[in-house]
Parts: structure tokens; sequence; C-alpha cells
């Protein structure tokens, strides 16, 4: 069966040659807020959905629902956590979103799991540990327009002129999963390293579910998909590339258009390239993809990823329960992995309840690193270093104990639950067949295609989770309220009624028989005429 699903994905790459102290096309204010808060590399998503590895395989770039911030920081004069507070506040400021609410509450410092991608700075152990690296995540953090607005004026073109056209809002929020990321890092500009610059991409991924759009055909082209075309490059680019997956074009018997492209073939994979830099534009660019014959969108299953992940939540009490994860190994190989939890405060682990087993094997981790949470201060943390059997099923799974809140410490939507951040796997794959891998050296899809780069880092991320909290009565302070105030109003009204009026006694009138003869006499007289 085909999945008609298409997945976009934008990179724009900008270099920061600091030797010379000036920003050239590197967007200034992200270079002061890297220079104030001293960070050696920066790692940075908002993401809406989840990806799905066994329905769309392996991310070009992984991330989870919500946000995710990871950084390494220079030696400085400031510590680490002051470092890592003026980063998360400057991004908030700067991209729009909530990432100021990471404090201690809900950030780590993680013992295995992220390892430098660029140059390894010098406060990196042989084994990559460090106390200056900072994570943290928020995943209940939603993404819209807002957030996609001032990243794209990180672009030194904006979205005026080439590929930028194509960053349509109305079209990037109607889909299963978009995630815009900053990635920052120090990189070699050879091979034997003599001079490193700082290298900023600006990742967008997309999945679109065409079909659905369009009468459930798989015709499509970038109108269809964007509702903008292509009217000329971005003039200050070195390169401007798109690429087109044509892996099964002769199978699937389908013509793209315009002819004008070039072909670049990795192990597995096929792409179309089209270079904007050397298009002719009398003509708008428009990518089309139409099949010889009429072809309807079949969806059906699809070869399962070499790792796959399932986190869940159990219980049905809101007091005790327990989180498990299922890892899925489908490689005839052992693979080792590095498994990452990060778990609110209100969520309290009971590590001696831990239990990993596969296959109904009990399995000892090859590592243990265990911080435990305090109450409104830190996290839990869990790192667990496993080898997984080759076609094998490992469990994960440990109580909990949900802690009681104060009422003002619930989420605006209390009883929707509270959430819980996705669990981080990573490993080292040898077998990068059906994996698109972004190279060490430059984070571009022309110099990522072209060279074949294994063994890989793989990081996958598991679905975030909602766990139901014991909630008060939020209508009794209402109620409280209410009848407080009846109850004032009526007693206060009638003190200050007391308190604040004058009264008069006004002497009795005495009256005597000759004024009351007065008042009547006439009356009387006249009843008698008339008689």
């Amino acid at each position: 069966g085909i999945l008609c699903t298409y997945i976009a994905v934008w990179l724009f790459m900008m270099i920061w040659f600091t030797t010379d102290g000036h920003y050239h096309l590197f967007p200034k204010a992200m270079g002061d807020i890297l220079r104030k808060s001293s960070v050696e590399e920066l790692h940075f998503s908002l993401t809406q959905g989840l990806w799905r590895e066994e329905i769309w395989g392996y991310p070009l770039i992984s991330a989870p629902p919500g946000a995710e911030i990871w950084a390494w920081f220079h030696e400085s004069n400031h510590s680490v956590n002051e470092d890592w507070r003026s980063l998360v506040n400057s991004l908030s400021g700067l991209t729009c979103s909530s990432v100021n609410f990471i404090d201690s509450t809900n950030s780590i410092t993680p013992k295995w799991t992220f390892r430098p991608t660029g140059v390894q700075p010098d406060n990196v152990s042989d084994q990559g540990e460090s106390t200056r690296v900072r994570y943290g995540t928020l995943p209940a953090e939603t993404v819209c327009t807002e957030n996609l607005t001032p990243w794209k004026k990180l672009l030194p073109c904006g979205d005026h002129t080439g590929l930028g056209r194509l960053l349509n809002a109305y079209q990037l929020y109607d889909t299963y999963y978009h995630s815009l990321s900053v990635h920052y890092r120090q990189t070699c500009t050879s091979a034997d390293c003599v001079e490193t610059v700082y290298e900023l991409t600006l990742s967008l991924s997309v999945v679109f579910n065409h079909a659905v759009r369009s009468d459930s055909t798989e015709d499509w082209s970038i109108v269809k998909l964007f509702h903008r075309q292509i009217k000329n490059h971005c003039p200050v680019a070195d390169s401007s590339k798109i690429f087109v997956d044509i892996s099964n074009k002769e199978e699937s018997e389908f013509e793209l258009s315009p002819l004008s492209y070039t072909t670049v073939q990795t192990s597995d994979t096929v792409y179309a390239v089209y270079d904007l830099k050397t298009h002719n534009f009398s003509h708008s660019v428009n990518l089309n993809v139409a099949y010889k014959q009429p072809h309807q969108a079949v969806y059906g299953d699809v070869n399962p990823p070499m790792i796959e992940t399932l986190r869940v939540i159990t219980g049905t009490v809101h007091i005790h329960g327990g989180i498990t994860s299922i890892i899925n190994n489908n490689s005839p190989h052992p693979v080792t992995i590095i498994y990452l939890e990060m778990v609110p405060w209100f969520i309290r682990i009971f590590l001696h309840t831990l239990h990993i087993e596969a296959d109904g094997r009990v399995v000892e981790p090859d590592g243990v690193y265990y911080s435990p949470g305090k109450d409104r201060e830190r996290p839990y943390h869990l790192e667990l270093i496993l080898t997984l059997p080759p076609h094998s099923v490992t469990k994960i799974s440990y109580e909990i104990e949900r802690a009681f809140l104060r009422w003002t410490e619930h989420p605006p939507d209390p009883h929707h639950g509270s959430m819980i951040g996705s669990a981080v796997l990573t490993t080292v794959i040898d077998n990068t067949d059906n994996i698109t891998v972004l190279s060490p050296f430059s984070m571009t899809l022309d110099k990522s295609v072209s060279d074949v780069w294994s063994p890989v880092v793989l990081r996958l991320h598991t679905e975030i989770l909602i766990s139901s909290m014991m909630t008060p009565d939020f209508s009794m302070p209402y109620n409280v309220i209410c009848l407080t105030c009846t109850v004032f109003t009526i007693a206060y009204g009638a003190l200050h009624s007391l308190s604040t009026k004058t009264f008069h006694v006004e002497p009795k009138k005495t009256t005597s028989r000759a004024d009351w003869l007065k008042k009547f006499l006439p009356a009387f007289m006249k009843k008698t005429k008339t008689q």
C-alpha cells in the first residue's frame, strides 16, 4: 500500500565568523542572546503533534510535542543557572513563547543523553559528562503563527523571496505535524579542524495530509500544498536548492515537472534536485507531480523502523499508578540505548519499583543515574543505559504517586490533567537505510545526501503523558465569596446606616379646644347648610 502523506522540511543555515567581530547575515538579535548567555551549543524546538516513526519513518530532526531546549554553556563569570535563566527568558521574548516558565522545577543536568553535536567543548569529559549542560521542556506549550512570525524574521530574506515564500502560515498550521527549531553549534571549516565557525540552522518540518485536501488523489504541486509559488531566489544565499524524493518514481509511474533537475543518489534514496540559483525565473517555479494513470491514495502498512517506542501511564486512581515504556528492537543485532526520563516533582517516582524485562526475562541495566525530585524545587531525573536483545520487546516500568497540589498550582484546565514530558531515547546505529542523516560538518541536505555518514546518532521522543490529579472543588471559593459578601452587606449595611444618619427629636405639639374648633367648625357649618 501507499501512505499518502507528504513531508516538507526547510533548512536555512547561516555561518557566523566571530573572529572579525561582525554579524554579517547572522541575525543580530540571536547573536546578542547567545553571547550574553555564554552559549556554546543550543537546540530549541516548538512542536505541535507527535512524529509517528512507524508511519513516516525517522525524522530528519527529532523533537517532542511542546517546547524543548537543551544547551551547553561556556566557562564564564556567571553560574550555569544564571546563564540558563537568561537564555530561556531571552528566547521567550524573541519567539513569543512561554519558555520563560522553564526553571529549576522542570529542567535538569543530563548525565549521558545530550552530547555536543559540534566541536566538543573543553569542559566535557571522555564519557561526555559535564555540569555545564541544561535540558528543559514545556509539554503543554502550544505553537501558532505568533511563533512562526518572529522565527521568519531571523532569515536574511524573510518570507519575501526564495524558499521563504512557501512559509504560508494558513497551510503550515493545517497539518498533522509541524515543528520549528533553532540549532546553534560550533563546527570545523575543514577536516583537520584548524579553524572553527558557529553555525545557525533554522529548521521547519511539516507533515501534510494531502489526500484529504485533494479528493483522495496523490497528484500534488507546490501551489496545491502551500498556495504560493517561488518567483525568485534569495539574492544573498550561497546555495538554494529543492530536494524531491523520487525513489519510487518507476514503480509508482508519476512524472515530475519541470524537467530541469539533476539527480543525487544515496544508498537507498534518489533525489531530484532543483538549483534555484541557476534556474531561469522567466516563469515561477511550481513543482508538479502527476500520475500517468488515475491514481487513488491507498493507505497501507510500511516497513517498521529499527527502534520503536511506546509510553503509557497506568493505574485508575488519582493517587497511585505507574509509567510503562515499551521499546521494540526490530534489528537482528543487539542495540545499546540511553533512556532519559524527566518527571515533574508532583509525580513521585519509587526507584525500588523499577522493573526492566525483555521478552519476559529480567534485564539488568548497564548504567543507572537517578536524582530524586524535591517538592516545588526540582523534578525527578532517571537515566538508564540498556542493551536491547535482537528482535525483542523491552518493557521499563516503575510505580508513581501523585502529590496533592495547592489550589493555585493547578493548570488552567485542572480536570484535563497535568502534562508529563516525553522520554528521550538515544542510540547509535550503523545501518542508515531509510534514514536521512544530517552531516556532522554541515546541517544542510546538499552536504548530507552527497556523503554517507555511519555510524549515526539516532534520537527519539515518546508520547507526552496526561496524569489526572486530585482536584479540589474549585466552585467552593466562589460559593464562599458569594455567602461572605451577602452576610457582610446585610450586617455592614445596617451598621453603616445607623452610624451615618442623624436623628432629631421633635417636641410634641399640644392642641387647645379653640384650635380644634377653628379647624373643624367650618366644615361642620358647610355640611349643615347643604342639608
